[in-house]
């Protein structure tokens, strides 16, 4: 079922977004905001169509936490799903996209006049200074500005590299940063035909301040690791390590890349910085290693259980031997059974071919009946 949904979820979209592309053409000349509403109509479509076939519907929390004026939302990138819905959640959207978009047929003209950013992710600082431009400009008309920072859809519980492009956003635009957390990857996987039945949840996390200077913002990192330590790491009372947590994976990503020495001292401090993503792998870990200390601490009842089992195991086994005696001793008895039923039979077969004999006398007389007579004339009188 989640093959057949799927392909028809497949020949519905793109039939639709072409005949989307295809009607609006001659609107493209319009101004941008004629552009956008084309988008979210068209956004509109996709998210009901995979409602209506697929049964994949959606939920977005916190959209308080968007930002009344232009802003960056750095967002983790799992599915074709995230270019879609922020159509619907944004004021003409301005997105940081891969130029190999724009070879596509319509398409790419069409994200390209609505005020989004082409970047060559090959061509170092001056795309960088390019991408830094266009993203002033687009502040300047009033857009937010969507950048996915590992720069391609990554599975659920992965990892790559996040790329200084958010980080160079921040440093220069002045907006806050959003970080936005996805689990399309789910439900509609990189690269994956199936669209699977489910919700997704999209959850805008509180913004970070701009402008956060270098010095102050390593300054309140080093602080939080030593309030941290010294609150949830004591001695003979509590865990040898804490973890600090952080709700922007832009933000962890641009301490481990710029500020190593504050990572250093996190390490020192045994308290170990974690993002959404790194905080579930460690959750995971722990969860691991807790099942394997609560394995050894039930070894020898669970060795005890071993040998109860196979001590039942050969009373089972001696069961069955004697039952297989008792089946043994009853073939035994139906065979001596079915010899005697058989000369039985063979004894009845006998006795039915015996002829019964007759008196050779009583044959005579019968036979000649008037010498009888004859004899009985004769008699004296």
């Amino acid at each position: 079922m989640i093959v057949l949904r799927s392909l028809l979820f497949n020949v519905a979209f793109f039939a639709w977004t072409a005949a989307m592309l295809v009607v609006t053409l001659p609107m493209a000349v319009l101004p941008k905001r004629f552009l956008h509403k084309i988008g979210y109509l068209w956004a509109q479509g996709c998210l009901a169509l995979l409602a209506w076939i697929c049964d994949l519907h959606s939920e977005i929390r916190g959209r308080a936490n968007i930002p009344a004026g232009p802003c960056i939302l750095a967002v983790k990138h799992q599915s074709a799903w995230d270019t879609i819905v922020f159509l619907l959640l944004l004021a003409q959207p301005s997105y940081v996209f891969k130029k190999e978009l724009l070879w596509l047929p319509l398409f790419g003209w069409y994200m390209l006049r609505a005020g989004s950013i082409p970047i060559d992710r090959k061509g170092g600082s001056a795309a960088l200074r390019r991408m830094i431009r266009r993203a002033q400009q687009a502040v300047q008309r009033g857009q937010p500005i969507v950048i996915f920072p590992e720069g391609t859809r990554v599975g659920p519980g992965r990892r790559r590299p996040y790329h200084p492009g958010v980080a160079a956003l921040y440093t220069h635009l002045g907006v806050p940063v959003v970080p936005v957390a996805v689990n399309s990857g789910l439900f509609w996987g990189r690269r994956s035909f199936h669209k699977r039945p489910g919700r997704i949840v999209l959850e805008m996390l509180p913004p970070i301040a701009p402008g956060l200077p270098r010095r102050r913002f390593s300054a309140d990192v080093v602080k939080h690791i030593e309030d941290i330590a010294a609150r949830y790491i004591v001695p003979g009372e509590t865990a040898e390590s804490a973890l600090m947590f952080l709700p922007s994976e832009a933000v962890y990503a641009e301490l481990h890349a710029s500020f190593a020495e504050v990572v250093d001292r996190s390490h020192r401090s045994r308290v170990w910085i974690v993002s959404p993503t790194t905080l579930m792998a460690t959750l995971h870990t722990v969860r691991a290693v807790l099942k394997d200390a609560r394995m050894r601490e039930q070894a020898g009842l669970i060795q005890k259980e071993v040998m109860i089992m196979l001590q039942d195991l050969g009373r089972l086994d001696q069961r069955v031997e004697n039952l297989e005696k008792h089946f043994s001793q009853a073939e035994k008895d139906l065979r001596e059974i079915r010899i005697s039923s058989d000369k039985v039979s063979r004894r009845g077969e006998r006795i039915g071919e015996i002829e019964m004999g007759e008196d050779p006398g009583a044959e005579e007389e019968i036979a000649d009946p008037g010498a009888e007579i004859h004899r009985i004339g004769q008699s004296p009188s």
